[in-house]
């Protein structure tokens, strides 16, 4: 909250919450394998905390606030069952987090910025063209969000 008091009116903020919430041993795959329960509700839950908490801290700035989704996973081949198991709930996470936050933005004055698609294969893993490493997307998403961005300026 002290962050978000010395951020300045009418700026562009741009949040980015849910690459943690979607990692194989933190957030919702963690507390969906040690909790159980329905992943949707668990992810719908998580998504809709943090938009109204972001979005009520927010409104008084007058500021243009573009989320980001979470880009598609590296996901590197293993013969673990155990991390196969996991890898693919972690698709289906990123899959299901994307589409709530993107739910939870339509219909208001927010803006969803879409990471995930130029950075899918076609099967939720990552493409491999716009990541520097395993975790980190590169300067060449870029252009891709500076479109984005421009379009959902005008």
């Amino acid at each position: 909250e002290s962050h978000v008091n010395s951020i300045k009116d009418g700026v562009n903020i741009f949040l980015s919450f849910g690459e943690i919430d979607c990692r194989n041993q933190e957030g919702i795959i963690h507390y969906f394998k040690k909790n159980g329960g329905n992943l949707e509700d668990i992810i719908r839950a998580t998504v809709s905390g943090y938009f109204d908490y972001v979005t009520g801290t927010l409104k008084e700035k007058k500021s243009n606030v573009f989320f980001f989704s979470v880009p598609a996973p590296v996901i590197n081949e293993t013969h673990n069952t155990k991390l196969k198991e996991v890898n693919l709930l972690r698709i289906d996470v990123i899959k299901l987090f994307n589409q709530q936050l993107q739910w939870k933005i339509s219909g208001t004055e927010f803006k969803y910025i879409d990471t995930y698609s130029k950075t899918d294969d076609g099967t939720g893993r990552s493409n491999k063209k716009f990541h520097v490493d395993d975790a980190h997307l590169d300067y060449r998403i870029l252009p891709f969000i500076e479109k984005q961005l421009m379009r959902q300026a005008s």
